[in-house]
């Protein structure tokens, strides 16, 4: 922070120095993309960020870090709010990230790393995170809830905290390059690429409606061939159903 004031958003990312807070003082609304291709610390001060189009903000080869002083700022957009692109860094401490996949990756972008630490992430009555890139997902803190929480297709996911919670009722779909399945809190489906998929889970809550799952595991692209190389280990608070379609691998409920 500098105390220099900017008349748009893209002005002052565009301006900031590596590692500088950038500070709302007014809600703001995009008429196209937010690149973040520098570190860059955005305190939305209780004020909101609205997208018409998808990707609100695109990070790549960066580090995104949003905090909320004020527990009521908003980022939002149809879908893929945050995108996470190659190399990005993510990291949510605070704010309400709203959209159909609200934050979301892509499956040939790889080297991504998001951490939410606190807010809210909302699907808004669709999937909250979609992460089928190979990078890692840490969830330690806040709430992610949707139609349907997280769905991994390739990378780790370590989960220390929080909630995740699917609204929807379950369901499954064939897909090589989109989501998979509806109505779960945390959902294992790998992607083509066969990038290996670990799921830590140490902590926190992930629970569904009476409709859905709280985990899930299945193959679902259009040619099936089976999962390689995919743990996943459960030790939280669960409630709903742990389920895996397919045999022979490591899917453990430790949660006592």
């Amino acid at each position: 922070t500098t105390g220099q004031g900017y008349e748009t958003l893209v002005e002052a990312v565009e301006a900031a120095a590596a590692d500088q807070e950038v500070k709302l003082l007014a809600n703001v609304t995009l008429a196209s993309s937010l690149n973040v291709n520098r570190n860059v610390v955005l305190e939305l001060n209780g004020y909101n960020i609205e997208s018409g189009t998808i990707k609100a903000i695109v990070i790549s080869n960066a580090q995104l870090t949003v905090n909320d002083s004020e527990n009521k700022g908003v980022i939002s957009a149809p879908q893929a709010t945050l995108y996470v692109a190659e190399n990005a860094k993510l990291i949510v401490n605070g704010g309400t990230i709203e959209g159909a996949s609200a934050i979301q990756g892509n499956g040939s972008l790889n080297g991504t790393e998001v951490t939410i630490n606190g807010g809210i992430i909302d699907g808004d009555g669709e999937i909250a995170i979609y992460h089928p890139q190979n990078g890692v997902l840490n969830i330690n803190g806040g709430t992610i809830v949707g139609s349907a929480g997280v769905e991994m297709r390739a990378g780790t996911l370590n989960m220390t905290a929080g909630t995740v919670e699917a609204t929807g009722t379950f369901a499954t779909r064939k897909h090589d390059s989109g989501q998979t399945v509806d109505g779960v809190a945390i959902a294992l489906s790998q992607h083509t690429t066969n990038h290996n998929v670990d799921i830590n889970i140490t902590g926190g809550t992930i629970k569904s409606s009476a409709n859905g799952k709280a985990f899930y595991q299945d193959r679902l692209t259009e040619t099936y061939t089976p999962s390689i190389n995919i743990t996943a280990d459960i030790a939280a608070t669960v409630e709903g159903a742990v389920e895996a379609a397919e045999s022979g691998y490591n899917i453990v409920e430790n949660n006592g």
